[in-house]
């Protein structure tokens, strides 16, 4: 189990993510239908690992647990991508299993979290899979992927 370095953030900010609701983000749901208004997805790197969250309102944020990241896409592109993982998470939350704990992932692995207005769901997969493209999730992962570069080219990292 990581722990916290003194003064990062990390761990609180990753619980906020997952304890983000519809009213947090001024959105308003339709009722009756599960709707994906956030996806949390934690990707193990070896010697830490980095989160990324994105919203239905196009808010988006990369969080390293060794420190830093990217807090807050401003800008339209990050904001297009955000809602385009949203809207892929969407697609295949059927496939997730329902989650009461939220764990970071196991080492060599990818855990994606989705916020429904129902409850919360997860899947992990080996990051083998992506690689070789033989996961069920590698169209999720890719939009994730489309967010992170999004959020680094606004940082100015790219």
């Amino acid at each position: 189990m990581e722990t916290a370095l003194p003064g990062n953030p990390y761990h609180e900010l990753r619980q906020l993510a997952l304890e983000t609701t519809p009213s947090h983000l001024d959105l308003e749901l339709p009722a009756g239908e599960e709707i994906v208004y956030g996806m949390v997805m934690d990707w193990d790197l070896g010697k830490g690992v980095a989160t990324l969250t994105s919203f239905l309102n196009g808010e988006a944020n990369l969080l390293v647990s060794s420190g830093g990241g990217v807090v807050g896409g401003e800008q339209s592109a990050v904001r297009e991508e955000a809602i385009a993982c949203v809207k892929a998470a969407q697609t295949c939350v059927s496939r997730a299993q329902p989650a009461d704990w939220f764990p970071l992932p196991d080492h060599g692995c990818v855990r994606f979290y989705f916020l429904t207005n129902r409850c919360i769901y997860a899947v992990e997969e080996p990051i083998s899979k992506f690689e070789d493209f033989t996961s069920a999730w590698v169209e999720l992962f890719d939009a994730a992927n489309r967010v992170i570069s999004q959020l680094r080219l606004q940082s100015g990292d790219e």
